[in-house]
């Protein structure tokens, strides 16, 4: 019309309506079901980070866990096996990353198979360090059965008492040879001998205790 105005005619809500059904009245939704859904969000990039960050995993695999959104897989671990935040979080960003760029596996690797190996190691009560000896092999051949590649990883089962019987002979070599002057360096070079024998049966930090104790540098 000349003043700007038109004969439409709004129609009042009523049966006459386009779209009656639009006039329901509103659903109420209780608080509970809102603080559920709320609870159920993913947590945002900065939380992320801050967890990252109190959990003591090096900041240089941050940009790593969280692209590949493995923070969560990393929390299930820690909860579920009681392994330390830090190593974890290594294992993924490090140890995994340096596979993914290394090795090319048979089949589709999937992150959730390093759970599994976790599970593995707690069930067989297996050191946390064995899972470092299996994963070039678990991440070349995805579908293999752990208990195969725990054995084509050259693992080898030994008790604690096996391994630190090796000590005496181990002391007297060294104190023949003396490779350094260095106070810990007799400790490092037995370290160095029981590594490969102890990786998986009994924990690097207790054996390295025992070899101090006989070195004087505990």
């Amino acid at each position: 019309l000349p003043d700007g105005t038109t004969i439409f005619e709004r129609v009042l809500p009523g049966p006459d309506r386009m779209y009656p059904d639009t006039d329901s009245a509103p659903i109420s939704i209780e608080e509970e079901l809102i603080t559920s859904i709320r609870g159920r969000l993913p947590l945002s990039v900065q939380s992320r980070m801050e967890q990252l960050r109190a959990w003591g995993i090096p900041e240089d695999t941050h940009g790593y866990l969280l692209r590949r959104n493995l923070v969560w897989i990393i929390e299930k671990i820690i909860a579920d096996f009681g392994l330390p935040p830090k190593f974890v979080g290594t294992f993924f960003g490090h140890h995994l990353r340096h596979m993914e760029t290394r090795l090319s596996p048979s089949a589709e690797f999937n992150d959730y198979t390093i759970y599994g190996l976790f599970k593995f190691l707690n069930g067989r009560g297996l050191d946390k360090e064995a899972a470092k000896l299996m994963l070039p092999e678990l991440y070349t051949h995805p579908h293999m059965v752990f208990d195969s590649v725990l054995t084509a990883s050259g693992f080898r089962p030994y008790s604690a008492d096996d391994i630190l019987a090796y000590l005496p002979n181990l002391r007297q070599k060294y104190s023949e040879i003396k490779t350094s002057k260095r106070p810990e360096a007799e400790c490092d070079w037995i370290m160095g001998r029981l590594r490969p024998i102890a990786v998986g049966n009994m924990p690097l930090a207790e054996l390295r205790r025992h070899v101090e104790k006989g070195t004087g540098h505990e």
